[in-house]
């Protein structure tokens, strides 16, 4: 580790590195020794003059709270003005796309729903991830079934800040067209990435491969072989769904995570309740 911490924290592991920095499992002296993901955003990736941005950002994400969304707790400037850091809660569990390949249809409909409950929430408080890929859904069977948590929210926006802010933010391959053109985004552009990172998980490839500016092109001009050609044992539920999810225009998508959600709840269970949240308690 070439980056030096804040006092505070005591270096555990090394976690994984993204686009925009490197992710520690750290000890936080202040808080009793509890174990935290802290992740580096480096100056020489994001200009620092961003810091404005994510504090801004970060005092949004800091009312977030649901089981489905990794709890932020932290954000500063790292010494030394090298960048700046946020810590999130650790959540243990497995890459969405490393490691449910050959889930029955069953367990990845029960992953959905469980993803999407925290999406849906997300979206209802005016956020957007921005960068949803199957490595930041880490999923976990618990004593009530299988559970997907949202983590990494170095890139999540509040819709109300210009659309055109930050429009290559994100992970190319799973990055919507209307964020390519510079247009206007909202959630259908996660419901984009989400559709994506499925048809990783389907077919055990991402659609669109190349150079970066060759996947840019495939995603703005191309559609890929609809997952259940590719692997005939994906049903035509989950196939059609991800070629929804995948439209091109933004108005052909699903117009919410919590129409997903619907479709999905009614595919498992027929007689499902409505979503709905209750306000976590003070």
């Amino acid at each position: 580790m070439v980056v030096k911490l804040p006092e505070r924290y005591g270096f555990l592991d090394f976690l994984g590195k993204g686009g925009m920095g490197e992710v520690y499992l750290v000890e936080d002296s202040l808080k009793e020794g509890q174990k935290v993901a802290l992740k580096i955003i480096l100056r020489k990736e994001q200009p620092f003059s961003n810091l404005h941005f994510f504090k801004k950002e970060f005092q949004k994400l800091l009312q977030i709270h649901h089981e489905n969304i990794a709890q932020v707790y932290d954000f500063g400037p790292l010494p030394k003005q090298e960048g700046y850091y946020y810590t999130s809660q650790y959540i243990r569990g497995k890459p969405f796309n490393s490691e449910f390949q050959n889930a029955k249809e069953d367990e990845l409909l029960e992953i959905l729903a469980s993803l999407l409950q925290g999406l849906v929430y997300l979206h209802s408080q005016g956020l957007l991830h921005n960068d949803i890929k199957g490595n930041n859904i880490l999923v976990s069977q618990t004593a009530k079934g299988w559970k997907a948590v949202l983590i990494d929210f170095g890139l999540a926006t509040q819709e109300e800040e210009s659309p055109w802010s930050r429009a290559l933010a994100g992970t190319v391959s799973h990055i919507a067209p209307e964020r390519i053109l510079s247009k206007p985004f909202g959630p259908p552009s996660d419901i984009y990435s989400l559709g994506i990172t499925l048809y990783e998980v389907l077919t055990g490839r991402l659609p669109f491969i190349g150079s970066t500016r060759e996947i840019l092109d495939q995603h703005l001009n191309k559609y890929p072989k609809a997952p259940h050609e590719i692997n005939p044992k994906v049903s035509s539920f989950l196939s059609q769904l991800v070629m929804t999810c995948i439209q091109k225009d933004p108005e052909k998508r699903p117009s919410s995570a919590e129409k997903i959600w619907e479709e999905i709840m009614k595919k498992k269970r027929p007689s499902a309740s409505p979503l709905s949240f209750q306000e976590p308690s003070d």
